[in-house]
């Protein structure tokens, strides 16, 4: 009888390790699939879900999260976004502007397209003065970028412009707003260039 009982406890302890070891599996089979598949996607240029205040802006090129009152217009090879108008500020406010073109030559590179476009800067812009500038990166693709103000002393705007060359395209995001007021969305631009992704 005593013997009986000592088998059947065992056997029942060794259902229990059984079950438990299955369920440890099935765990870590859950969360390696969601982690493969959460990389997958962010190979493919997918984004991950918006932040508290953000929805998602995507078209077939690049995917990105915005401030959700802001606005989205599609414009050929543009997208503007523009935050809502504020009573007290004039009707100055920023806009965030994203252009994507084909390169101009099949193996342009960063170096090659950036010089092009501070030439055709240097040459349009009126009182264009560089502010900053540096190496980036536009999610996982090298960057350039450059803060500069252009225009009189008593209207002055100044801009934040992203390069970057990936995929036989050229990519350029660029802030724009009048100097006194540059700083009030620079958080939110900051938000929407750190959840740029190309697809």
């Amino acid at each position: 009888m005593i013997i009986n009982y000592m088998v059947s406890v065992t056997r029942l302890k060794g259902v229990k390790y059984v079950s438990f070891a299955i369920f440890i599996l099935v765990i870590f089979g859950v969360v390696f699939i969601r982690e493969f598949t959460n990389y997958f996607a962010r190979q493919k240029g997918a984004i991950e879900p918006p932040p508290t205040g953000y929805v998602d802006q995507s078209n077939a090129l690049y995917a990105l999260h915005m401030p959700e009152y802001w606005e989205a217009q599609e414009n050929e090879a543009f997208t503007y976004i523009t935050p809502p108008q504020e009573e007290e500020s004039n009707n100055l406010r920023g806009q965030v502007a994203i252009y994507v073109a084909t390169a101009k030559e099949p193996n342009q590179n960063l170096v090659g397209f950036l010089q092009d476009s501070l030439e055709v800067l240097m040459a349009t812009t009126p009182e264009f003065t560089i502010v900053s500038h540096r190496e980036d990166m536009l999610e996982r693709t090298p960057a350039y970028r450059i803060v500069y103000i252009e225009g009189e002393e008593t209207s002055r705007t100044k801009y934040l412009q992203i390069f970057a060359v990936k995929n036989s395209n050229t990519y350029i995001l660029t802030y724009a707003a009048p100097t006194e007021i540059f700083d009030n969305y620079l958080p939110e631009v900051e938000a929407i260039i750190g959840s740029y992704r190309i697809k």
